[in-house]
């Protein structure tokens, strides 16, 4: 969305606050500086997979090269269990079908055959789901915090991949039954994005910031997530990463 992350600041100072229009808005307005102290001292934790996802070795190669820069920044770094599952994403999904039923299930009439495929089959799924399997999806998100909550109290970051692979064709099926990453089978329509989760617990900001490339040159990326309403801490680690090492001038060497 912006090419560093003092624009992402300008860009969130801009656009965040309360909204007469939207009872979600948060009632105060962070203001988020354009540079930020040095995060020494720093308990940064990281997830591979969050419990659950299969990873490329190219996405885990630069991930663990990124913590590293931490480590530089004289950071500690410690590896914890998020012990999350494909259920955090199945509940995502009905969540996302019914959003798409909302907004668009009443014109579906008139546009279903200049609709895509896809797009009706989640019209349709959405409708179909009932309401409380729809308030089930707020149990899971409770039963994610109770696992994510305690390693945000303990650190201010977590890192993540931001997908489990650099990238897939422009084509691909999201119907493959033998789509799979590193030699594992995954569902090919969840398995590789790794923003879903948290998506999901949308209270906790979470930035993406670049890790490096894949030997295709597509450029790969970790996502750093804060706690809840903590922009402030997110915006602080990606300057800090950012200075250590900056991205905008890097390019593929192929």
């Amino acid at each position: 969305m912006t090419r560093s992350v003092s624009d992402a600041a300008l860009m969130q100072n801009i656009m965040s606050g309360p909204h007469l229009d939207d009872i979600c808005t948060v009632r105060d307005k962070v203001v988020l500086p354009e540079v930020a102290d040095d995060i020494k001292g720093w308990r940064v934790a990281y997830s591979m997979d969050l419990g659950f996802y299969s990873v490329d070795p190219e996405v885990r190669r630069n991930t663990l090269a990124a913590l590293e820069v931490f480590k530089s920044l004289s950071c500690t770094v410690e590896e914890v269990n998020v012990g999350w599952n494909w259920g955090v994403n199945n509940a995502w999904m009905t969540y996302w079908t019914v959003l798409y039923a909302g907004l668009l299930g009443d014109r579906l009439p008139r546009w279903r055959y200049e609709m895509t495929e896809a797009l009706v089959r989640m019209i349709e799924s959405g409708a179909a789901v009932t309401a409380d399997r729809f308030y089930r999806i707020n149990l899971v998100r409770g039963e994610m915090y109770k696992t994510l909550g305690p390693i945000l109290e303990s650190h201010q970051v977590l890192i993540c991949p931001t997908t489990a692979l650099p990238s897939v064709k422009h084509d691909y099926d999201p119907t493959d039954a033998n789509f799979t990453i590193d030699g594992e089978k995954v569902p090919a329509s969840i398995g590789w994005y790794m923003t879903m989760p948290f998506n999901l617990v949308s209270q906790c900001p979470v930035m993406a910031v670049p890790t490096g490339f894949a030997s295709s040159g597509i450029p790969t990326g970790m996502q750093i997530v804060g706690k809840t309403f903590d922009d402030a801490s997110v915006f602080r680690a990606a300057y800090a990463y950012e200075k250590a090492r900056p991205w905008r001038k890097r390019r593929p060497e192929i």
